[in-house]
């Protein structure tokens, strides 16, 4: 997508936001994927979906943090071990917690949530 295109899926869909008091802390691509969890888990709470242990929760994988789904990009710009990484990250940090929540009992997919 040209960056002078507007998204049909709005701004807040590309939208690389980020709160400096947390990216001082952790880094600014951390700060970056903590306001996707949170705004992922917002959707979750506006649609009354995912709600586990008193909150609302997100899940991907990291190739799907990378690739993106349904139609919305990921963070294509960075590798698996940066995913990883940002993960570990925010979870030590306490700005992120992880749940497991899926069914499957092979399926290892982390979901999570902000503090």
């Amino acid at each position: 997508m040209n960056t002078k295109e507007k998204s049909p899926l709005g701004n807040d869909w590309l939208s690389r936001e980020f709160d400096p008091v947390i990216a001082k802390e952790v880094g600014v691509d951390a700060a970056i994927m903590y306001r996707n969890i949170v705004f992922w888990c917002k959707i979750n709470q506006s649609q009354g979906i995912n709600f586990y242990e008193g909150r609302y929760w997100m899940y991907n994988s990291i190739d799907t943090f990378i690739s993106g789904a349904n139609g919305v990009p990921g963070f294509f710009f960075w590798s698996k071990k940066q995913v990883r990484n940002i993960m570990n990250k925010l979870e030590k940090s306490g700005y992120v917690l992880v749940g497991h929540f899926s069914t499957g009992k092979k399926c290892r997919t982390k979901w999570y949530t902000y503090k």
